[in-house]
């Protein structure tokens, strides 16, 4: 798990500097939810599964040019991480 976690974090770090400066919108929302990934956040593996996917998928139609879709797949998973950083699980 560790191991995934961290080329994970390696992958998203490529990811948020490769592109240009993200102010608002879709990657905006994807900056926001890279950054709390890359803080290392204490979640389960399921949760934090399940935000990956979130974010994969709204990167996904973003690119696809599907906007509100992809804001609320984004939203979404930044509401998972918000909630989950309010219960911390040890």
């Amino acid at each position: 798990m560790q191991k995934t976690l961290t080329a994970l974090i390696a992958t998203l770090m490529v990811v948020m500097f490769s592109g240009p400066a993200f102010g608002s919108g879709c990657p905006g929302e994807m900056a926001k939810i890279d950054q709390r990934l890359a803080a290392g956040p204490m979640l389960d593996a399921e949760v934090l599964d399940e935000v990956v996917s979130l974010r994969t998928e709204g990167e996904a139609m973003h690119q696809q040019g599907q906007h509100d879709a992809a804001m609320a797949a984004l939203k979404e998973a930044l509401a998972i991480l918000e909630e989950a950083n309010g219960h911390h699980h040890h």
